[in-house]
């Protein structure tokens, strides 16, 4: 993995191939170190939090772990809820890119941590000469996939925890907040950058609780255990898992054989399904172990794409006590105000994700088995 930086105000640019990817990883971070991948996000970040970027600072953010069966993760963060960006108004799952509205190439430079760009087969690296919106949008893709594998990080000015950024697959290509193949795979390789168990990254579709309409992910450092880590799954059909028991039912792939485009491709035979039907959808990607390994290994040896469908909400989207978005699905719930921080309990947000899930997967059960049972 290589580090440049080409100009003296532009962002750090990192360059990486597979060679940098870390199949596995322990449990416990400190048994096996942080790569550069790690240490340069970690550090960018602090910088950008030191030079007064953020809307507020989050030194007060408590974090607690939910008496039950399910660890469930519960974050207090009161200056988020009104000291954040307004959500755009969202009426489709596959809402076009709208250029006037708020997006990406609009922030300012210093939100800008670095980029990431991955090299193709022959060793070389795709450059966007493209300056705007429009520029892009108006121009046939005739690129491989490989060659589209390119994004940037940016902070999230509102963040939950220490560390929250969004990822944002091409950005000067203005893409809708719509989940492709290239980005999915841009995705999971940041994943396999990182050593830490910690790191994790998450998707929330337009109407699924998306609060801008341009192609991103949320990524964070969480050092917490996750209950969907180590989940028993059962086999739905081909690469399709669910969980055996678990307080949201969702739709669960596992990477194997470290092959990331097959991974990608069963994924996203999911995510097309959904996007051709108007169904919002929440994605969450961690390191895990293997379905159906019974081990007392301290190893986390795949990683695991979680995707829920779920009833969503059109409109100016609004928060209540919690969220029904990537990082409360996953068992990590960010809360707003101290009566809710006090008092929630695992039974309450169990019920209440459930109600938002668990009848849309019921729903969607059998056409999701008909979807994978040649695959």
């Amino acid at each position: 993995m290589e580090e440049k930086q080409q100009e003296m105000d532009s962002p750090l640019e990192m360059v990486f191939s597979s060679s940098a990817f870390q199949l596995q990883t322990t449990r416990n971070e400190a048994e096996k170190g942080i790569t550069p991948f790690d240490a340069i996000m970690r550090s960018q970040w602090k910088k950008a939090y030191e030079n007064g970027v953020f809307n507020y600072s989050i030194k007060d953010v408590q974090t607690k772990v939910l008496p039950g069966k399910f660890s469930i993760v519960v974050q207090l963060n009161e200056k988020r809820l009104v000291l954040r960006r307004k959500p755009d108004d969202i009426h489709s799952v596959r809402q076009p890119f709208e250029p006037k509205k708020f997006n990406f190439t609009k922030i300012k430079q210093e939100e800008i941590l670095f980029n990431l760009k991955y090299t193709n087969r022959n060793g070389k690296v795709e450059k966007n000469g493209h300056k705007t919106c429009n520029d892009v949008m108006n121009k046939a893709s005739e690129t491989r996939l490989e060659d589209e594998i390119h994004g940037s990080m940016v902070i999230n000015t509102a963040p939950i925890c220490e560390t929250h950024s969004l990822l944002v697959p091409q950005l000067m290509q203005c893409k809708p907040q719509v989940v492709d193949a290239s980005g999915l795979t841009l995705a999971i390789q940041t994943v396999l950058l990182s050593n830490s168990p910690a790191w994790r990254i998450g998707l929330n579709s337009l109407c699924g609780l998306a609060s801008v309409n341009h192609y991103h992910y949320h990524v964070y450092y969480l050092h917490y255990p996750l209950y969907i880590q180590t989940a028993d799954c059962k086999q739905i059909a081909g690469p399709c898992y669910e969980f055996e028991d678990y307080f949201a039912k969702g739709f669960v792939f596992q990477l194997e054989d470290d092959d990331v485009d097959t991974f990608v491709r069963n994924v996203m035979i999911l995510i097309d399904y959904l996007l051709e039907n108007e169904i919002p959808h929440n994605i969450y990607i961690t390191r895990a172990v293997k379905f159906h390994k019974k081990t007392t290994e301290n190893v986390y040896d795949t990683i695991r794409l979680v995707v829920w469908a779920q009833k969503g909400t059109k409109g100016v989207k609004t928060v209540g006590k919690f969220s029904v978005a990537l990082a409360e699905l996953a068992g990590h719930i960010p809360v707003y105000e101290t009566n809710t921080w006090e008092t929630l309990t695992e039974d309450e947000v169990a019920s209440f994700l459930a109600g938002f899930v668990d009848d849309v997967y019921n729903q969607l059960y059998s056409s999701v088995k008909e979807l994978y049972e040649n695959v």
